[in-house]
């Protein structure tokens, strides 16, 4: 699955009989194991004029011949021609022939390729399994599909991103998904891992899965009502996932989200409590600020909590006056009331 050829060391090797510009198959006298088995993938080998040529780039018929197979000193599904080269005979009488496995110009290019990107290319087939699965038939790669390992491909003939969650093997490697978008049941092409901190095309989660919304005007609250703190507003919202209408953040993929809120109420009476909750999915509550107070005119309650969150689900900040009928505090600014929400991983 590398994203480079397979290389071997000093793999070099003499032709048993000469080809023709067609062949798809040669064999070599010896030495065909020093290179690459099949299973390591295509790779590209020089074959050139030895009798009359020391080296391959000195023979003007030299030609790069793109390898799919071999078995032992058998090499087949060949692709001739290929880097610019032309797929000519090799098999004039009383010449020696040879091969030889050398970085190409291919090489460089594939390297480049994934500097410029920060992503590495996969010749190997990953396989549909549901919406947030693929599989790769018959080895192990839970070594290369880690947790928090990025994901592109294409699926459905559309560009897909993800986060690796996990992945595992028996038989087949399995790899688990998570992303903005989900998988359908179509041919997955162009794969591509990085484990770069934000490779081309990438919605790095810190830098787009956050929002910092408040309420620019005040809002009545009904004695013992627990009810959502109307944020109406935005300071920024990158990926466009609050909305302002419903007062909820919608979490655009699974992982862990830090979120901090706060809610001041206006001339609280003598034994009241203001009480500020973050809300999950519309029920579950975490972080309760629960605050009595005694002849305060203002008071403040302050939520802070790091929530697991799965794809879908909303986030919220929820306020209750337990005692009497109370009414937000608006001083003109974004300071009162608000609610910051910031993707911290899987």
């Amino acid at each position: 699955m590398e994203f480079l050829d397979p290389v071997t060391n000093a793999a070099k090797a003499t032709l048993s009989a000469g080809i023709t510009a067609g062949a798809t198959s040669l064999s070599v006298s010896s030495g065909g194991d020093e290179f690459p088995a099949t299973a390591d993938g295509d790779f590209n080998i020089f074959i050139w004029n030895a009798t009359d040529y020391d080296n391959a780039e000195d023979d003007p018929n030299y030609e790069i011949i793109r390898v799919g197979a071999r078995s032992s000193n058998t090499f087949s599904s060949l692709t001739r021609g290929q880097e610019g080269t032309s797929g000519v005979a090799h098999n004039t009488g009383g010449k020696t022939y040879m091969i030889a496995l050398a970085p190409t110009k291919k090489t460089i290019e594939d390297i480049d390729a994934a500097i410029a990107s920060g992503w590495i290319p996969v010749n190997e087939t990953w396989a549909y399994a549901s919406a947030t699965t693929f599989t790769i038939a018959g080895v192990d790669r839970t070594n290369v599909f880690t947790k928090g390992t990025k994901i592109k491909l294409t699926n459905n003939s559309v560009t897909k991103y993800f986060y690796v969650l996990s992945s595992s093997f028996s038989t087949n490697t399995t790899v688990t998904l998570v992303g903005e978008t989900d998988l359908v049941n179509s041919a997955i092409t162009n794969p591509h891992y990085s484990y770069t901190d934000c490779p081309q095309g990438f919605k790095k989660g810190e830098d787009w899965f956050n929002c910092s919304v408040y309420a620019d005007t005040t809002q009545a609250v009904v004695s013992n009502v627990s009810e959502a703190l109307e944020l109406n507003q935005k300071n920024y919202d990158p990926n466009s996932n609050f909305n302002t209408g419903t007062y909820l953040y919608t979490a655009p993929v699974t992982g862990k989200y830090l979120v901090c809120g706060q809610s001041k109420v206006a001339t609280i009476g003598d034994t009241e409590r203001w009480i500020v909750r973050i809300m999950v999915a519309g029920g579950a509550r975490h972080s309760g600020t629960d605050i009595v107070a005694y002849g305060t005119t203002y008071l403040a309650g302050v939520v802070s909590a790091v929530v697991h969150v799965t794809k879908g689900q909303t986030i919220g900040i929820h306020i209750m006056c337990a005692g009497g009928d109370r009414s937000t505090q608006d001083d003109g600014d974004n300071f009162n009331n608000y609610m910051t929400v910031q993707f911290l991983g899987l």
